[in-house]
């Protein structure tokens, strides 16, 4: 039985104890002086060596934007649904709302009827004129897009953080007060 080292981007990803070589691209029989707690990658020339401890911690500092770009993007999603809805269906709602309620503050002594439709439920609830109900969701309308903006330029500006990044304390320093940031806006 042999010891066979699959590698991905001539890193280590997989090793295995098997009679025969596994099928497939990219595995090695293991040096003589393997072990299993070392990690290993590939030379140009094809030989198998131990990584240094440099490459690995380069190596999770990568794994370590990945997933600090996955957090990024849910923090975004968190508080952008808040004003553009968590689904399409909720997001279109907002955008018909708008639209309707630009349409009345436009014309407010000739009310289409459509546009009333969509406005008026609102209204009844809050026991306000349809007029009324319409400036706040124009009021509503504006504070969202501010926000998003606001949040797309922190996403930016994150990202490009991220990319710089040198530690993973760094990595989650950024991210906090990225988070920070996006619940202030």
């Amino acid at each position: 039985m042999s010891i066979y080292i699959r590698f991905e981007n001539d890193k280590q990803v997989e090793t295995t104890i098997l009679e025969s070589k596994p099928k497939g691209k990219n595995w090695y029989e293991a040096p003589e002086d393997f072990e299993w707690q070392k990690s290993y990658c590939l030379t140009e020339g094809g030989k198998i060596v131990e990584r240094s401890q440099e490459d690995i911690e380069l190596g999770l500092l990568e794994t370590a934007k990945l997933s600090a770009f996955s957090s990024l993007r849910a923090y975004y999603d968190n508080y952008t649904h808040k004003y553009a809805g968590a689904s399409h269906q909720k997001s279109k709602s907002y955008e018909i709302q708008a639209k309707a309620a630009e349409n009345i503050l436009a014309a407010p002594e000739s009310i289409d009827e459509k546009d009333a439709e969509i406005i008026e439920p609102l209204a009844k609830v809050r026991r306000i004129s349809v007029v009324e109900m319409a400036k706040i969701i124009e009021e509503k309308a504006k504070k969202a897009v501010k926000a998003i903006i606001k949040c797309e330029e922190l996403e930016d500006l994150a990202k490009k953080k991220i990319k710089e990044a040198k530690s993973e304390g760094e990595l989650q320093a950024l991210l906090d007060d990225c988070k920070q940031k996006m619940q202030e806006s």
